[in-house]
């Protein structure tokens, strides 16, 4: 058995690191997406030569490079390109891994992605084959009619990485592509949103919106209330149950949410975050809430584990599918004659909550916000809620004249 990190490691003892040594087959190359120096070294063996790059080290890139040629000496290293594997064979195999990896939520919609967008390019094709060229042209393709194409990319890219990893391929031909930071979609994509207006209701917008639910149903109106006084995700609330909710203390736990599960249906799973918090509910929708429970309890379909249960189909108190209320949305937007040039979604009710929330208090914190709306960080509240509102003006003309006072 040859050592050959051993001889290097002892060659480079011995000469003192003379420049009479071996010339080293490690080599430096700039990222373009991070523009740090990375390492990279090429090889032959046998007939074939490979090249691995990525490497943050001069020193981890020696290592990869002699335990490659043991392995290759030692009989442990199969043909790099011998085996004809197709793109969609190691996607299947990258699928089992990141399923362990992710929400099942999220794991549904990575496989439409793959489906729609990457597998058209890649699918059938072997791996060892796909170029360069092939890359950049499925990118060029992505660029041109979706604002998300970066998230295409970056899928893509990790199935090469399996692939390289198992040596089915010598390189990975994403490191070599040129992706844009914007595309001409993504910025007509922005330019129409912000002509359409924002994804939140102003505040005489939602009072109209429940104003109208409640002329439809009250369930609607119970519902959409809760939704837009406390910020809850749409399956947090479809999740939630009247065990929840402690009516003397005016606390709302949320721990759970309605979670759309592979092969269709929902299963009920942890938050998005996966941790549970515990908000306070303002008296008005307690009001409204108890209004609601005494209807259920009244028609006999009461359930203390569901606080909105759904007798569609037959289901006998089980919980609404996560398309429910956006049709009970578009049903009053409807009634309500809302701008047809406006979207609105279920989504959007978070949003106004949030807004609502920094123009009715300017000290409102978005650490408050934070753990009011569930999310990891205070900087991703930043970055999505803090909307400039018509009442923006006039909490900095208070601050102005407050600060005129000192």
């Amino acid at each position: 058995m040859r050592t050959f990190y051993f001889n290097y490691c002892t060659n480079i003892r011995s000469t003192g690191g003379q420049k009479n040594m071996a010339k080293s087959p490690i080599k430096t190359y700039i990222s373009k997406s991070t523009g740090v120096t990375t390492y990279y070294f090429q090889i032959r063996l046998g007939d074939t030569v490979t090249k691995r790059r990525g490497f943050p080290t001069k020193r981890q890139a020696e290592v990869a490079y002699f335990n490659l040629k043991q392995e290759y000496y030692d009989g442990k290293l199969k043909s790099l390109t011998g085996k004809k594997v197709t793109f969609r064979e190691v996607y299947k195999d990258w699928k089992v891994i990141y399923k362990n990896s992710v929400r099942e939520q999220t794991y549904i919609h990575t496989k439409q992605y793959f489906k729609t967008n990457i597998l058209p390019h890649f699918g059938d094709k072997y791996i060892n084959k796909i170029t360069v060229r092939d890359c950049q042209k499925a990118l060029d393709d992505w660029v041109s009619k979706l604002s998300y194409y970066k998230t295409m990319a970056n899928y893509t890219e990790q199935v090469f990485k399996l692939a390289l990893k198992y040596n089915y391929i010598t390189e990975n031909p994403f490191d070599k592509i040129d992706i844009p930071r914007q595309s001409r979609y993504k910025l007509a994509l922005k330019m129409k949103h912000e002509k359409q207006g924002n994804n939140f209701f102003t505040e005489s917008e939602l009072m109209k919106f429940l104003k109208y639910a409640n002329m439809r149903h009250f369930k609607y109106y119970a519902f959409f209330r809760l939704l837009a006084f406390t910020g809850m995700r749409r399956g947090e609330i479809l999740a939630i149950g009247w065990k929840d909710l402690d009516y003397e203390t005016k606390y709302l736990t949320i721990s759970k949410s309605l979670n759309v599960q592979v092969g269709g249906g929902n299963v009920v799973g942890p938050t998005k975050n996966g941790k549970s918090r515990i908000i306070i509910i303002d008296d008005k929708t307690l009001e409204v809430l108890a209004q609601w429970k005494q209807q259920l309890i009244d028609e006999g379909k009461y359930v203390e584990d569901v606080m909105f249960p759904s007798y569609d189909k037959e289901k006998n108190g089980t919980y609404y599918s996560q398309n429910a209320p956006r049709k009970w949305e578009d049903t009053i937007l409807k009634d309500m004659k809302f701008d047809k040039d406006r979207r609105v979604t279920i989504h959007g009710f978070r949003h106004t909550h949030a807004v609502l929330l920094y123009d009715m208090n300017p000290n409102i914190t978005p650490k408050d916000v934070q753990h009011r709306l569930g999310h990891a960080t205070s900087k991703f509240t930043m970055d999505v809620y803090e909307h400039v509102t018509e009442n923006s003006d006039d909490k900095i003309t208070e601050a102005l004249k407050n600060m005129d006072k000192m």
